[in-house]
């Protein structure tokens, strides 16, 4: 178990830096017109067809899935660390075992929680939330 960093003072914001952002909006946005374009292509082979239900399941899924990324908000507070999107995930100082940094793509503290193989990954997108992660890092190592 960790002893906690002082964040009296709470840290947010977005999880996914903005170029992440921008490349999500992009791919949300040619998903919903290549739908567009397309949406009488199925009609003619019957809106209950499986290639309907597919093309259907992962319209919705993909933009659903972009949506709820773009909204994901990443919080660090005195209770522990947070972030919103399509899974909420929601770990207390208490539960945590150690914690790193991890730098492909985009940033992420890696989180392994006490009692298990379990761990949480959440995503910085600012360079605070970056700062954040790296100041629990170093509690883990010490």
């Amino acid at each position: 178990m960790i002893a906690p960093p002082d964040f009296t003072t709470p840290v947010r914001g977005p999880s996914y830096s903005i170029p992440i952002r921008v490349i999500t909006t992009a791919i949300v946005l040619v998903v919903l017109f290549s739908t567009l374009r397309w949406w009488e292509t199925p009609a003619t082979g019957g809106w209950t067809s499986q290639g309907v239900i597919v093309f259907a399941a992962t319209m919705f899924g993909t933009i659903g899935a972009g949506v709820l990324m773009l909204r994901s908000i990443t919080e660090i507070d005195a209770d522990g660390i947070r972030q919103s999107g399509l899974v909420t995930r929601n770990v207390a100082w208490g539960q945590i075992a150690s914690a790193r940094v991890a730098r492909w793509g985009a940033t992420r503290l890696i989180v392994r929680r006490v009692g298990g193989p379990f761990y949480s990954v959440f995503h910085g997108g600012t360079p605070e939330l970056r700062a954040a992660f790296e100041r629990v890092a170093q509690a883990s190592r010490t």
